[in-house]
């Protein structure tokens, strides 16, 4: 029985290295923690407890993990450390040496952390408490959201195939995983804390029931068939164990998305071999196609590792002719990382660092090309979109179920919410550009420093509200620019309702209602229409006045609402539709 008096009140701070496995074991530590009695630190608090999960994937990642702890320990002084994950596991004595280190805690060890903390005291060295290979057989459950909008759900660990150029067997032991029944459970508990997304992770997922005689299939269909749980996303998955079943499944599910991770890692059969990887490029190719066959707007993702020994210039065309071939999505390109211990370090041909950089970046050039191509054949089209946290002030994001990247202005009421979205351009950043979020209407609009579109931030038809972008185009006549609301459809304040006009040129945004509209906290104003091509020129609404622009069948609206110096005013022109009775469209300048 454990003490935790000793944790009442004391902070904590927490840093991930890696993979999403990592992340979601970082949470559920800190879920630990919080349980004790210890709080995550302030930004800028100083803390009492500081624990690194690690990762070894790389040299560099190694590295990086040093790094991390000589930051934290620096950030933090007089905090007691703990350090786990992979690179604690592979190299305990390394890490333990390190300044400021107390504890480090192997793969078996680390779900008992609170046993290793003691009464907090820094320790004089670091003490390293770890298992051999042959002894890390624990499954421990992982299903925590942390700070994202996602639950990450843990489903399998450790990895029983030994590919010639990797270290994870070492580092995380054999295949394991939790039953299908305690996954479903915790995928339950998600749905009843608001989780509308779980990925599911692991080391090596398709492996999936090798401690229980179940299969992951088993457990694709079990967790379809949980109640409140929109979207499944599957983390990563080897291709020989992406099953047709599997595949086929997804297609028809109501909540498995059209979203596949697939490690090649080389185009060569011939370099296949030498990682001792268990499928060739064949067996891949048929993947991707049966993919695309039922599911033709699916994401694939790829891993590519490039420039492991053996990798020749021959082969690497090879491979890079296979991929480019490939109707994928996108590319997770790595340089070759030699790790001790490995049976790569046997193969002769060693591939210069200059040259894995050329490599790395002729296969991250081909990635933009696929990914720019998936995203602009879905440019136009109204995609869900289920939106993530983000920090007062910064854009949010989200994904489309087929793994679209979309961006939009900051709402706390967005938050963990599926919202639709027509999907417009490209940012700088590659993320889509929505054109309208909502069929709820549209807010205060302004314009963007350093960006070409005007956008609205806020909305206030209804509680489903969300952003809008508004393209801009030129104006001969009143020489300046104007904005337009592509075709979509718009639920609007007062009774009226707003939607997208019919005909060959008329795709605006149009009233088919005579009620005037006004936005609140803004200039913005709509005039009313009435019967055939008429429209209202008497009087004034809200105290805004209707006039003509000079020898044109449209209005202008000249607000004394709007908050700029005295004497300058927006308008708001709006013209009638030829060949559309009462059909408006309108632009702001």
């Amino acid at each position: 029985m454990i003490d935790t008096n000793i944790f009442q009140d004391k902070t904590a701070v927490y840093y991930t290295l890696g993979c999403k496995l990592n992340f979601s074991e970082t949470s559920t530590i800190g879920k630990i923690l919080r349980e004790a009695g210890v709080r995550t630190a302030r930004k800028g608090e100083k803390a009492d407890i500081c624990v690194v999960n690690t990762c070894s994937v790389t040299e560099v990642a190694d590295k990086k993990c040093r790094q991390a702890i000589h930051k934290l320990v620096k950030q933090h002084p007089g905090a007691f450390v703990v350090v786990t994950g992979c690179y604690a596991q592979l190299k305990p004595e390394t890490v333990a040496k390190i300044e400021g280190v107390d504890v480090v805690l192997g793969a078996e060890q680390k779900k008992d952390l609170l046993h290793y903390l003691g009464n907090l005291q820094k320790h004089e060295t670091g003490e390293a408490y770890t298992s051999a290979l042959k002894d890390i057989r624990s499954f421990a459950p992982s299903c925590s959201r942390g700070d994202r909008t996602r639950f990450f759900l843990k489903v399998q660990d450790g990895c029983d195939y030994y590919c010639s150029y990797c270290t994870i067997p070492f580092a995380r032991g054999r295949s394991r995983n939790g039953s299908v029944a305690s996954l479903v459970e915790q995928a339950r508990q998600a749905a009843a804390e608001g989780g509308k997304e779980i990925v599911l992770t692991g080391v090596n997922i398709g492996d999936f029931g090798k401690t229980t005689g179940e299969t992951f299939f088993d457990l694709v269909k079990a967790l379809d068939e949980v109640e409140g749980i929109e979207r499944y996303r599957i983390s990563s998955i080897e291709p020989n164990l992406l099953t047709d079943e599997i595949i086929e499944f997804v297609s028809r599910s109501k909540r498995f998305m059209p979203h596949f991770h697939i490690p090649l890692q080389s185009g060569s059969d011939e370099v296949l071999k030498l990682m001792r990887r268990r499928y060739d490029t064949a067996l891949f190719a048929s993947k991707v196609k049966k993919i695309k066959e039922v599911m033709p707007d699916a994401f694939i993702g790829v891993d590519v590792i490039v420039g492991t020994r053996g990798e020749t210039e021959e082969y690497f065309e090879q491979a890079y002719r296979f991929i480019q071939g490939l109707d994928v999505t996108q590319l997770h390109v790595f340089s070759y990382s030699e790790r001790p211990g490995t049976q790569a370090l046997k193969i002769e041909h060693v591939v210069s660092s200059e040259e894995k950089h050329r490599r790395s970046q002729l296969l991250l050039e081909l990635s933009e090309e696929k990914t720019r191509s998936f995203y602009a054949r879905h440019i136009g089209q109204t995609m869900p979109v289920l939106l993530e946290r983000s920090k007062p002030g910064t854009p949010m994001h989200g994904f489309t179920p087929n793994y679209i990247r979309v961006e939009v202005p900051h709402d706390d009421a967005l938050d963990n919410r599926v919202v639709p979205a027509r999907m417009g351009e490209f940012n700088e950043d590659g993320t889509i550009r929505p054109v309208k979020l909502s069929l709820d209407g549209v807010g205060p609009l302004r314009k963007v420093k350093g960006r070409k579109e005007i956008k609205a931030d806020t909305v206030y038809a209804s509680s489903t509200a969300a952003p809008l972008f508004i393209e801009p185009m030129k104006d001969d006549l009143c020489r300046r620019t104007e904005y337009f609301v592509p075709a979509f459809a718009v639920d609007g304040a007062n009774g009226s309702r707003w939607m997208a006009a019919e005909g060959d040129k008329d795709k605006w945004l149009v009233a088919d209602l005579g009620r005037t509209r006004k936005i609140r906290r803004s200039e913005i104003y709509f005039v009313r229409p009435t019967a055939g091509h008429a429209y209202q020129l008497e009087g004034s609404v809200d105290g805004t006045t209707w006039r003509k622009c000079g020898g044109h069948d449209d209005l202008r609206m000249q607000s004394p609402h709007v908050d700029e110096p005295k004497g300058k005013y927006r308008f708001l022109r709006v013209r009638i539709s030829e060949g559309v009775a009462g059909v408006w469209e309108w632009n702001i300048y």
